[in-house]
C-alpha cells in the first residue's frame, strides 16, 4: 500500500500537483527524493541487464 501511493506521487509530481499538499510539502519532496534514486537506480539496472 505505502509503495503503491510512492509510485502515485511519482506520477503526480510531473503534472506538479504535489504543490497542493502544502502542510507534507517537505516530508514529500525528501521521500521523492529517496524514491527517485531509488526508481532511477532499478531503471539503470534493468537497462544494463537488457
Amino acid at each position: 500500500m505505502c509503495i503503491n501511493m510512492l509510485i502515485f506521487i511519482i506520477h503526480l509530481n510531473t503534472k506538479k500537483e504535489i504543490k497542493l499538499r502544502a502542510v507534507e510539502k517537505e516530508q514529500l519532496y525528501t521521500v521523492l527524493e529517496d524514491v527517485k534514486v531509488y526508481f532511477y537506480t532499478l531503471l539503470y539496472f534493468t537497462a544494463g541487464v537488457l
